[in-house]
């Protein structure tokens, strides 16, 4: 890279090209077209948030030179040059277009129009606010952190670790950094898991999905970076409202952008697995957005669950709770417990479960619902699979007619959305 104009930054997989495409500023964007499982249309306009005015050398074997053609007529690249690359001709490319940027009003400099977040607006009609003694901070002392990461604040512990506020010294920016209990240094399993989970997560591009940017190793620990959300779980806003009782109107808006969310990630074939209050937070102007995807497995290997259930557990299907094989429907189950919970101020489950009673016994009968939305609930909730609600989709659709026909509430339906691109 000698004699070029600019300070490159090499990656050599997808998921570090869209960390650097949605956090870095950049100028110009190299792409070779024959880097696998590279879907460059949706790379771009993924890109377009953060480097709309970057110029785009495509590169890639002579065969790619049809694709090349049409996506710099789509505007969604400037030049092509086939490899093996001739050197000059392609200091003599990147140069060029370092010294020309792109105008303000280039059609290609346009990003496209991406849905906005859908904030949860309060049966008044006003935008849910979370209020600042709902986010009061956890009394512990960050450690001290040298490097590019500066921890100010703990906002939340677990199972896994301890969640910090911190910043970011390289890019400028507030990031959460999840610091993950050493005993993870000391299972290459869990850390070979822990690094697919990070790679699926880094491929979740939605409005609604706290984003991951990155996996690190400091001496013996290892840090998750995440997008820092100031806000609430919706654990402790739950606690804040009378028995634990969500408003109707709001149930149905955190339903609806939860199936959203879910839905998006199962159409990439990505399942939570641990759905619960905590997992899921309301920033401080009322947008919901959920976290720790494909976390659960990673925590139940690092604990020995009691005989008496505390935590995630009471929200997991049965099935995963047996270490069955899991699609869609196991976070179908989590989201009809969550409804329930908000709907009742209760969990379906007996008293105090165990975990072979919430893995091998139906849960009781739901009482303390009106007829349609009771027979969704339970569809959600059907103990075998076959039986059960196949979609979130098909769980919030049905969901939302059960409370207008029920409640009769002028309750619209759920928002279409077009299948590409997904929200992001």
């Amino acid at each position: 890279m000698e004699g070029l104009q600019c300070i490159p930054v090499v990656v050599n997989d997808i998921a570090r090209a869209r960390y650097v495409l949605l956090n870095m500023s950049i100028d110009l964007w190299i792409c070779d077209l024959n880097l696998d499982d590279l879907d460059f249309r949706r790379l771009h306009s993924e890109s377009m948030t953060r480097n709309a005015a970057a110029r785009i050398l495509l590169t890639g074997t002579p065969i790619s030179q049809h694709l090349a053609n049409t996506l710099i007529k789509e505007n969604r690249g400037d030049q092509f040059i086939a490899k093996p690359w001739n050197v000059l001709a392609f200091k003599r490319a990147v140069n060029t277009l370092l010294q020309t940027p792109r105008s303000p009003d280039d059609p290609a400099a346009a990003p496209p129009a991406a849905p906005p977040p859908r904030r949860i607006i309060t049966p008044s009609g006003m935008q849910l606010r979370i209020k600042p003694s709902m986010t009061a901070n956890l009394s512990s002392t960050p450690p001290a952190e040298e490097g590019r990461y500066q921890l100010d604040e703990l906002i939340g512990e677990g199972g896994m670790g301890r969640v910090y506020r911190a910043y970011d010294r390289l890019l400028d920016m507030e990031v959460a950094v999840k610091l993950l209990n050493h005993e993870f240094s000391r299972d290459q399993e869990a850390i070979n898991q822990l690094k697919e989970e990070t790679r699926i997560s880094l491929q979740l591009l939605h409005r609604h999905i706290v984003r991951f940017y990155n996996l690190e190793k400091r001496q013996n620990q290892f840090l998750i970076i995440m997008e820092y959300v100031p806000g609430v779980s919706l654990h402790k806003y739950m606690a804040q409202m009378p028995q634990g009782l969500v408003p109707l109107d709001l149930v149905l808006q955190i339903v609806g952008v939860m199936a959203d969310a879910l839905g998006y990630a199962h159409r990439k074939g990505v399942l939570h697995k641990d759905i619960t209050p905590s997992n899921v937070l309301i920033s401080e102007d009322g947008v919901l957005k959920l976290i720790d995807f494909g976390i659960a497995d990673l925590m139940n290997r690092q604990r020995v669950i009691p005989d008496y259930v505390i935590g995630t557990p009471v929200y997991m299907s049965p099935e995963q709770l047996r270490g069955d094989e899991l699609d869609a429907r196991t976070d179908v189950y989590s989201l009809g417990v969550l409804t329930h919970q908000m709907m009742s101020g209760r969990l379906p489950n007996a008293p105090d479960p165990t975990v072979e009673t919430l893995a091998f016994m139906p849960h009781p009968p739901l009482v303390g619902f009106p007829p349609r939305v009771g027979k969704v609930l339970e569809w959600a909730l059907a103990f075998e699979t076959a039986g059960r609600c196949p979609t979130v989709r098909d769980f919030n659709i049905n969901f939302r007619e059960a409370c207008r026909q029920d409640y009769g509430a002028a309750i619209a339906p759920p928002e279409a959305r077009a299948d590409e691109p997904d929200g992001v």
